[in-house]
């Protein structure tokens, strides 16, 4: 029992030790210091020490110092000049992109000295992606020998996960050749930045899909066009098609006459992204605001899958996000629009702007909400309801890669259509 006591105080000893070894008692004076951590602090440090050694000892300390001196002067004029002989471009061969699919990214250094250059680093910070702190400590990349009054290319794939734009930040082109004594770095050259758009949840084909789609078909109104019932005879005009000429009418009349139809009128339909419940917990719960952004993330990928739907069917789609409107169509043009701008869409500058912008008031033929607001607490809190139909989003799917399915369930509100995205396979 002795014994037991004793190696129980001796350990917690040890402990204290430990502590007080790894404590820092003087955080104030870490910004004079920290240069002792660096390769060039324990040069300097030598040879302030062989300074020493030579006034008190003998001439060996000069001999040490002098040594060291041309360790320091050419670990730090070397990288400097290896610098500023050469000029470094990243170019990205593509001007879009969507997350998770590779992007060929080109990095060109020119050499305008007669040797060549050893050592070269790049920095991570250009791929690191929006939310995450680069470490520009530990390089993305060592690159081989660059010779001397040389263009160099270096290529490599790099596969985007985060909507936005690519690169990020600028990177920077490091050396610290040849004893890793001082880190001498310029900045990288960006030409172009690619854009990075959202990737779109795939939507599998179901009664739902079919209803989405019944909902838009075609409507034809009493106006001139050349898709819808015949309206009447009229005559020829100068660059009249001759598949419209009536022929048997031109021959009883004597000059040409051709039909005259009515004009095709595709209904817009209006998607809405209800976000409002998220937009009051961010403004009554503090330390919420990631959780919130990740779940309209995925409202507004379910969004896009449905609106992509509706494409598909040659209807024109309304996508409305709080006060932020986009009237879409199938227009190649107009896709490329919407996805450059959602690309860059942040979620914290829409939160904070919504209070101060006015919002449009539509009434949406569908709405994307969330599964748990609208089926728990259906009669406390107010959303938007749709004019045919709700989309419920499962927080807890992961709808970057994921293949979805619409189902239909019980309704919380009466006359209104009711679908649950559900996971292919779950």
């Amino acid at each position: 029992m002795k014994f037991w006591r004793l190696a129980q105080a001796f350990w917690i000893n040890v402990k204290r030790l430990l502590y007080a070894g790894n404590h820092d008692f003087c955080p104030g004076v870490n910004q004079y210091v920290y240069w002792l951590k660096r390769p060039i602090g324990w040069l300097l440090a030598a040879a302030l020490a062989s300074v020493l050694v030579g006034i008190s000892i003998g001439p060996q300390g000069w001999v040490i110092l002098s040594i060291v001196s041309a360790v320091i002067l050419l670990g730090v004029a070397w990288p400097a000049i290896q610098m500023w002989g050469c000029a470094a471009r990243l170019l990205v061969e593509q001007p879009r992109g969507m997350e998770g699919q590779s992007l060929r990214v080109t990095l060109q250094i020119t050499n305008r000295l007669p040797f060549p250059l050893w050592g070269l680093m790049i920095s991570q910070s250009f791929l690191s992606e929006p939310g995450t702190l680069p470490s520009d400590d530990e390089p993305m990349a060592a690159l081989a020998r660059v010779p001397g009054w040389s263009i160099t290319e270096f290529h490599w794939e790099h596969c985007p996960q985060q909507r936005g734009r690519f690169p990020q930040s600028g990177a920077l082109l490091a050396t610290g050749f040849p004893f890793g004594v001082w880190q001498s770095s310029r900045w990288i050259h960006v030409d172009d930045t690619c854009v990075i758009w959202p990737s779109v949840p795939q939507m599998i084909d179901s009664f739902a899909i079919q209803h989405l789609r019944a909902v838009g078909e075609q409507a034809y109104e009493n106006r001139v066009g050349e898709e819808g019932d015949f309206l009447g005879l009229r005559s020829y005009r100068d660059g009249d098609s001759l598949k419209k000429i009536h022929w048997p009418q031109s021959a009883r009349s004597g000059s040409l006459v051709v039909r005259e139809s009515e004009k095709a009128v595709r209904q817009q339909l209006t998607v809405l992204v209800d976000v409002s419940d998220l937009f009051h917990q961010l403004r009554s719960v503090a330390g919420t605001a990631t959780v919130q952004y990740e779940a309209a993330e995925k409202r507004l990928r379910v969004a896009l899958a449905v609106t992509e739907t509706l494409w598909g069917g040659g209807f024109s789609v309304r996508l409305q996000v709080g006060y932020q409107v986009w009237d879409t169509s199938s227009d190649r043009r107009r896709i490329q629009t919407l996805m450059d701008q959602l690309a860059e869409w942040s979620w914290a500058q829409f939160f904070e702007r919504w209070g101060a912008r006015r919002t449009i008031n539509f009434r949406p033929d569908f709405v994307i909400g969330d599964w748990n607001v609208w089926h728990q607490d259906a009669e406390t809190v107010r959303l938007t309801e749709p004019s045919h139909g709700m989309i419920l989003v499962h927080p807890q799917f992961d709808y970057r890669q994921a293949t979805l399915r619409l189902v239909e369930c019980c309704s919380p509100k009466i006359g209104v259509l009711c679908w649950q995205t559900t996971e292919e396979g779950v």
